[in-house]
């Protein structure tokens, strides 16, 4: 499975190539747009994602803690057959590098 690393509260455009078995570009079914979804059992808050209007690329946002989930890309190929692909997310906080002082 791919995987991708997001900084806490960055995002990433994450894009979806449609391939055969054998690696090549894949046909797709005239006008079908992939859906994007978090995997059953992922956890919710951690990303949100806004898919493209193609349905080929999405922008997937860090919204909460660190963490790990995975999301499914599922679409429909030239043959009429449904097939869905998922990718893994994490959510890294970047090392500290500084401190920021307050008074009371």
């Amino acid at each position: 499975m791919q995987a991708f690393s997001v900084p806490l509260g960055g995002s990433k455009t994450v894009t979806a190539a449609p391939e055969d078995a054998a690696g090549n570009p894949g046909g797709m079914a005239a006008g079908n747009v992939p859906t994007w979804k978090l995997h059953d059992g992922s956890t919710a808050g951690i990303v949100s994602i806004t898919p493209s209007t193609d349905g080929l690329s999405a922008v997937v946002q860090s919204t909460g803690g660190p963490g790990s989930v995975e999301i499914d890309v599922t679409g429909l190929n030239s043959a009429g057959q449904g097939f869905t692909s998922t990718f893994e997310v994490d959510v890294q906080q970047a090392p500290a590098t500084q401190f920021v002082f307050s008074a009371s």
